[in-house]
């Protein structure tokens, strides 16, 4: 046979290495991956079927693996939509297929979610989410509110007791409180553990000399559950009422005022609080009664009384130790009025933390010092500060409470207390500023 001149030596023709080339080429295996490419299972959920108290049978059906070992299936459940494997599951072997699944530990009367799961390789993959509740009745804890115990200024001793978790475990129990009736976990609380059982709690940074309403709470899946209501108030230090006035009221307006005995005096235990509402820019009509509310926020003189100018207190005199605005037998504390004060209760390093009302109802933190031991309960309404625009500055940080005596010009002195100190300062106002007044009684 002739050499092939292209395969010097080779003595095959080259048609027959085209032949064996294509045929080469033909019988190479198909890529099975790019025509079959793997993914997640499929899987339906079976409906929930046998529901009891505590158990119930459930299912599904793997109809596709993925292309994929299906290496676990079941179902999964919660008290919560979209149940998933970080819930309570069941494992129902592998492959694909029908499946029954048991679920167990379930709580009496209470609604589920339920998806089945398919697991390979490629992830976890979930049914359609299904609905059933338990058979039975879900309840409530049940509990009381104990008698609250060591109160003192501006603490207490709370409780309660759980007689039964219900028909599922008790997940937080605690003490509620506010200042109102009906407490809820939404206002004050603190959490004493997840048992049943007595539980107590000491209960800091209240006002002093203040009714509160409490209530014990217990929470379980079906929801929170309240102790009877107790209402308790917080002592007022060493001061006391003033004698046979415990309170009295300004038949001007109807307004009560607690009162307050320090020593020789009887002061007003809350800031004055008479007067229209003016708008805080305008200055005050000292012929008639007004007030401004603290950022024009009428609520504020609920809790703070209103904020007055000189003028307006003195009712356009300026007599030392005049009736003013206060009430018929009351009138405007002097410096030295104050003076007496200061001293009786250990000097100005030591009175204001004596004379501010503790905790931070009222106040901002640090509320340094603040005991109210003696009873003034001074609140921090802050001012208006007639050289910058009229505005009002500082509530909840600062209380400054005039006095009758002018100092020279238009400056009078005034007692001021803060958030950030224990100490009482003697200090001065303009006239055309605003602050808070406490009544003194006449003697």
């Amino acid at each position: 046979m002739k050499q092939n001149p292209d395969f010097p030596g080779s003595g095959i023709p080259v048609f027959l290495l085209m032949s064996l080339l294509v045929l080469a080429i033909s019988c190479k295996k198909p890529d099975d991956s790019k025509n079959n490419p793997k993914t997640l299972a499929s899987v339906s959920t079976s409906p929930v079927t046998n529901i009891g108290e505590y158990s119930a049978v459930g299912g599904g059906n793997v109809t596709k693996t993925g292309n994929d070992n299906v290496t676990a299936r079941g179902v999964c459940w919660s008290t919560s939509p979209e149940p998933n494997l970080m819930d309570p599951h069941t494992t129902d072997g592998t492959g694909s297929g029908v499946f029954s699944s048991n679920l167990i530990n379930l709580i009496p009367g209470t609604p589920y979610y339920v998806r089945a799961y398919a697991t390979n390789n490629q992830g976890t993959a979930y049914g359609a989410q299904v609905q059933f509740t338990s058979e039975g009745n879900n309840t409530l804890p049940q509990l009381s509110t104990s008698q609250p115990a060591n109160v003192t200024v501006n603490t207490a001793d709370l409780g309660g007791h759980i007689s039964s978790a219900g028909t599922s475990p008790v997940t937080d129990r605690g003490i509620c409180w506010a200042l109102f009736a009906n407490p809820t976990i939404q206002d004050n609380k603190i959490s004493c553990g997840s048992d049943t059982g007595s539980f107590t709690a000491t209960i800091t940074s209240l006002a002093s000399n203040t009714p509160y309403f409490t209530r014990a709470y217990a929470t379980n899946l079906s929801g929170t559950a309240y102790g009877n209501e107790i209402q308790f108030t917080t002592g007022g230090g060493t001061g006391t009422s003033c004698p046979g006035m415990a309170t009295f009221v300004d038949t001007r307006d109807g307004q009560v005022y607690p009162t307050v005995q320090i020593g020789s005096q009887c002061w007003m235990k809350k800031n004055l609080n008479i007067g229209s509402v003016i708008e805080i820019h305008v200055d005050q009509d000292p012929t008639t009664y007004q007030k401004w509310c603290y950022g024009n926020v009428s609520g504020n003189c609920d809790i703070y009384g209103g904020l007055y100018q000189w003028d307006e207190i003195m009712q356009g005199s300026t007599q030392i130790g005049i009736q003013g605005i206060c009430p018929d037998g009351w009138h405007i504390p002097t410096d030295g009025e104050f003076a007496t004060l200061t001293y009786y209760l250990g000097g100005y390093d030591q009175s204001g933390e004596k004379m501010k009302e503790a905790g931070f109802i009222h106040w901002d933190p640090p509320n340094t010092g603040a005991n109210d031991s003696s009873g003034f309960s001074a609140l921090p309404g802050g001012y208006r500060y007639s050289a910058a625009d009229s505005l009002t500055y500082g509530i909840r940080q600062y209380g400054y409470f005039w006095t009758s005596s002018g100092t020279q010009g238009n400056v009078v002195w005034v007692r001021l207390f803060s958030f950030n100190t224990g100490v009482q300062e003697r200090t001065a106002l303009f006239h055309l500023d605003g602050g808070s007044l406490r009544c003194i009684k006449n003697q």
